[in-house]
């Protein structure tokens, strides 16, 4: 929580580090480990390599695991660091976390020490958050939220931020009366997974981009297996439609598939094989080769092919959370606590046992003793 970035550089600090042990520790900590725990094993090393008259040195990670070196650019600054909008920090999260609780207690202590955090350093993220707490105070009572128009975000991390939530709060009998006609549980037939392979391979583009942005939500693994989905692609084509489906517009459900998205432009000279987790590689993934059947003159020049790109083959394997604004709508239920909530929540808790919101539900009822 408090960077060493606070009080010297990192390049000073690493020349006070002056034993393997002191090393990992404080390498560790660079390169964005939370604890001890979290750290290597015990023959991980790091090294601290600086690029003349490069203002971002960088940490190297090397371990005794599949996938070989990691590395990370380190910002000299702890300011610039925390402006990188791509950073993210399970500490810095809680702090946010931890101010917005004491904002929303809005006692008088809870007022004091929320002064108290805005006096620390200025580059601090618990000084930026507090002071921004400190002038949301004093400024005049938000519009009244409209809840639709918030559900339809297309950043689904935004129900993550206290301006968001609070609102629902402050308004149960809506909230209650909203998310009952909004929470879904979240699972997918195998008839309805078939139904949306047959739109996502078809000939009508409209149809394809109306499938693709339904799978943005019902990802296909909640009814199949990547690997049962790639039997059902026959042609290069529609493989590279279900690498589009269930890959990197999956893990940014933000992205927008406009009405004038081509489903097919980045992989018209493209074809893959789809493979199961390999010894040397962590994960399944996919291959990228050049299409059959397109003379050797026509590939452009810099066609990316090659190479193994990850893409799970079950949803259980997923390592990024697919639907925050449904796992936060649940606990937001969970903090109304009256009765109605309950059977929302009850219900949330049927859908496929991998989803988030299922998850979710499932740990607010079990913490309230099944009831």
């Amino acid at each position: 929580m408090r960077d060493i970035r606070l009080a010297m550089s990192p390049i000073d600090a690493w020349a006070l580090a002056t034993s393997d042990k002191q090393q990992t520790r404080l390498g560790g900590l660079l390169f964005g480990r939370n604890s001890p725990d979290d750290l290597p094993a015990r023959d991980g090393i790091y090294k601290f390599l600086v690029t003349r008259g490069h203002p971002r040195p960088t940490i190297v990670e090397r371990w005794n695991s599949p996938g070989g070196d990691t590395g990370v650019l380190v910002d000299i600054e702890y300011a610039d660091w925390v402006k990188e909008q791509y950073v993210a920090c399970p500490m810095h999260e809680r702090v946010k976390a931890g101010v917005a609780v004491l904002e929303r207690i809005g006692t008088p202590a809870a007022h004091k020490h929320l002064r108290a955090l805005a006096g620390g350093h200025a580059n601090a993220i618990a000084t930026i958050e507090a002071k921004a707490a400190g002038e949301r105070q004093v400024k005049a009572a938000p519009a009244v939220l409209n809840f639709a128009e918030v559900w339809k975000k297309t950043d689904p991390e935004l129900f993550e931020v206290s301006s968001f939530v609070n609102p629902f709060l402050d308004r149960p009998k809506e909230a209650v009366a909203f998310f009952k006609d909004k929470l879904k549980p979240t699972k997918l037939s195998k008839a309805d997974g078939e139904k949306l392979l047959a739109r996502l391979f078809g000939d009508d583009l409209k149809e394809c981009r109306a499938a693709i942005r339904e799978i943005q939500f019902y990802d296909l693994r909640l009814a199949m297996s990547v690997e049962d989905a790639w039997a059902l692609a026959k042609t290069a084509t529609q493989r590279g439609r279900l690498i589009t489906a269930c890959g990197y517009r999956v893990a940014f459900p933000q992205t927008v598939i406009g009405d004038d998205y081509d489903p097919d432009a980045e992989h018209r000279f493209k074809d893959f094989s789809y493979h199961l987790s390999i010894p040397d590689f962590n994960g399944s993934y996919y291959s990228t080769f050049k299409r059959d059947g397109i003379p050797e003159a026509e590939f452009p020049a810099n066609l990316d092919v090659g190479g193994k790109t990850r893409l799970d083959n079950t949803l259980a394997e997923l390592t990024f959370a697919r639907w925050h604004r449904e796992e936060s709508a649940v606990y937001i239920l969970d903090a109304i606590g009256t009765d109605d909530v309950v059977a929302v929540i009850k219900d949330m808790a049927t859908g496929h046992p991998d989803a988030g919101p299922t998850k979710a539900a499932k740990a607010v009822l079990k913490r309230r003793g099944g009831k």
